[in-house]
């Protein structure tokens, strides 16, 4: 039996605000949040606690008690990465910045990531990278229920910022749920031509009366039609000189301001192809584009979107004279023998120029790299669901979300490794999302390796028929903490970090 002084400063503060919650929870259940091998704590230490223990502390802010609760089925969290000035005693309260929480959601077959920085003196900044499976809807729905469970814990009710790697059904479908849930600030989707969204959504099969046909149209109107989007920014198709400029070094101190959950970007034009495109001069939400080579930041965090699209950039002039007018059928299309019509013609052309199965959609999707801004942040205590190889006091603890991006090729892979070259940017993505829930069609020998990640994820249902990852991908993985985020098992960490 341990003594109440056992228990850290930080451990009190949450314990202390806890007491305060209505319905009060019994002494029991309290105790079981702080309670691990090695240390079994005796009921006397509420009554101290209630009484002369603490005395001179503050409680815990409802938000920072609700956070560790939340992560009370992770391995043994600890309190000083849930309080603000949960460092008091070592004297590091004034280096630390905030609180990373990052989450990939059990939605099987697809995608679903969320993450966000927390810190007492601003409002959180919030993303996600891709809602969307194949697994079902009751799936989706749970995976988005424990997402609402995390932004109830951080006091999150917005997303300051939604990308959409690209236009398959597994990784856009549960976009309308969520949207039901949380406006979102900023949505963030790949430039990709109307001909070619078009041949997408012909690939994916979907009916002419789906409404995710308008979905293809027109992105941007069809998500902000079903939930609150304030501003939609398309990424255009990246170029070879097309490059970011590295991360500035904030001056000291940095860190989180009042602005922080604000997210501004670089403003570019649109693509010379995109010009009488529907979503330029859609009435229902005003299209941005970001600058070639542009960034999404805050004063302490930056996301740096990459579009390989180029493989198909151009179609032949006579191809897109046969598809633009096919294709303003279907946008003027009223019923659904209209759009019948209009889609059966285009698949034909498609038919004619590429082949019946081209498998073009596996090859347009957007990566997004999130990380600090200033270079030299380090990740400090931190916990996570599975065994990872995150060092503390590194500053390598960024993130690459793939989406179903190749790098197969040569020229894939050089070009990926340029653009996210400025700033060491790609050497400190120790988090890696693998391509295409781990299909060998988008990877190549040995890139393990050459990113040597502290932790790889694929997202994926390995009891599909035909199921994901390939062998060959994860053997490659493997020495890199591969983690499968399956139908039952997501993945989440949370750390602290200062400077």
């Amino acid at each position: 039996m341990v003594s109440a002084s056992y228990l850290s400063l930080a451990e009190i503060r949450l314990i202390k605000r806890m007491l305060l919650f209505r319905p009060r929870p019994t002494n029991q259940s309290i105790l079981a949040y702080f309670t691990r091998p090695g240390r079994d704590l005796n009921h006397r230490i509420i009554a101290e606690i209630e009484g002369w223990r603490g005395a001179g502390l503050t409680p815990a802010t409802e938000q920072e008690a609700r956070a560790y609760m939340r992560a009370a089925s992770l391995p043994y969290p600890e309190g000083h990465d849930f309080t603000a000035n949960g460092f008091h005693a070592t004297g590091l309260a004034s280096r630390v910045k905030g609180l990373l929480h990052l989450d990939w959601w059990p939605a099987g077959q697809g995608l679903f990531s969320t993450g966000a920085i927390t810190s007492g003196r601003s409002k959180p900044l919030t993303w996600v990278f891709d809602c969307g499976t194949d697994s079902g809807s009751a799936q989706m729905d749970v995976a988005l229920a424990q997402f609402a469970d995390r932004q109830e814990s951080i006091s999150s009710r917005e997303i300051s910022l939604a990308s959409i790697s690209h236009f398959d059904a597994d990784h856009i479908n549960g976009f309308v749920k969520l949207l039901a849930l949380y406006p979102v600030d900023k949505l963030l989707l790949p430039y990709v031509p109307l001909w070619q969204r078009l041949l997408a959504l012909i690939e994916e099969g979907i009916p002419a009366s789906s409404p995710l046909v308008g979905f293809f149209v027109d992105p941007g109107a069809f998500l902000a039609a079903v939930g609150e989007i304030r501003e939609i920014i398309y990424v255009p198709i990246t170029g070879p000189d097309d490059l970011p400029p590295p991360p500035e070094v904030p001056p000291v101190p940095s860190g989180p301001s009042s602005e922080d959950g604000n997210l501004a970007f670089d403003e570019g034009k649109p693509q010379a192809d995109g010009l009488d495109d529907p979503i330029v001069y859609s009435s229902a939400i005003r299209a941005r584009f970001l600058r070639p080579g542009g960034r999404i930041r805050s004063a302490f965090w930056e996301f740096v979107p990459y579009n390989d699209s180029k493989w198909l950039a151009g179609p032949p002039a006579a191809l897109s004279a046969k598809v633009t007018p096919v294709a303003q059928q279907l946008v003027d299309a009223k019923t659904d023998s209209n759009r019948e019509t209009a889609l059966a013609a285009l698949e034909a052309i498609y038919d004619a120029t590429f082949g019946s199965r081209s498998k073009a959609r596996n090859r347009i999707s957007l990566f997004l790299y999130s990380g600090p801004v200033d270079p030299e942040l380090e990740l400090g205590p931190y916990f996570a669901s599975h065994l990872v190889g995150l060092q503390k006091n590194s500053k390598r603890f960024s993130q690459m979300y793939t989406g179903d991006g190749s790098l197969k090729t040569k020229r894939e892979w050089g070009e990926f490794n340029r653009f996210f070259g400025p700033g060491d940017r790609l050497a400190r993505s120790s988090i890696f999302q693998v391509m295409h829930h781990g299909a060998k069609d988008n990877w190549h020998v040995g890139m393990a390796s050459s990113l040597a990640p502290a932790v790889s994820l694929f997202c994926s249902d390995p009891a599909r028929k035909r199921p994901h990852p390939h062998a060959d991908v994860l053997r490659d993985f493997w020495q890199h903490h591969p983690v499968q985020v399956g139908t039952e098992t997501g993945f989440h960490l949370q750390a602290r970090l200062y400077r």
